[in-house]
């Protein structure tokens, strides 16, 4: 460096940082940009939940059941649990050994009981808005024998 350059010092005060006494403006903006930046994390959150409720509640809940195992539905039956009547769902439902012989119901918001033709194999296929199912100990869990998806 040459001698005759000119120096330069940075000097750093904290008193900038600080508000100007009797302003009123500094602290909210900079709370405003905390809070969009807040808001921001929680919209991106909230949309992909959402995003991903919708894959997986575009995926069919796929099972296998058998009517004539103990139950408390009948041998031609199976009672499909739910815990509350916030669910929405669609049952397509057919013979194993015979796809010709199907089913189907709508609009489902609660349990539901499904009567076949005769007592079988079944395979039932849940979609839509189906939390979980809910055999709380007891009821036609004995009836249930796979779950494919």
């Amino acid at each position: 460096m040459h001698s005759n350059s000119p120096s330069y010092a940075i000097t750093f005060n904290s008193n900038e940082l600080e508000p100007p006494i009797g302003s009123k403006q500094f602290l909210p903006k900079r709370n405003n940009h905390l809070n969009k930046i807040r808001f921001m994390r929680s919209l991106l959150l909230l949309l992909t939940l959402a995003f991903a409720t919708a894959e997986l509640s575009a995926q069919p809940f796929i099972t296998v059941w058998k009517t004539d195992n103990p139950g408390t539905s009948d041998d031609n039956q199976i009672k499909i649990p739910a815990e509350s009547t916030s669910y929405n769902y669609d049952i397509y439902w057919e013979d194993i050994s015979n796809a010709e012989v199907n089913g189907t119901a709508s609009g489902i918001t609660g349990a539901h009981t499904i009567t076949f033709p005769a007592a079988g194999t079944y395979r039932v296929e849940i979609s839509g808005y189906f939390p979980r199912i809910y055999f709380n100990g007891g009821a036609d869990k004995s009836k249930i024998i796979d779950v494919l998806q």
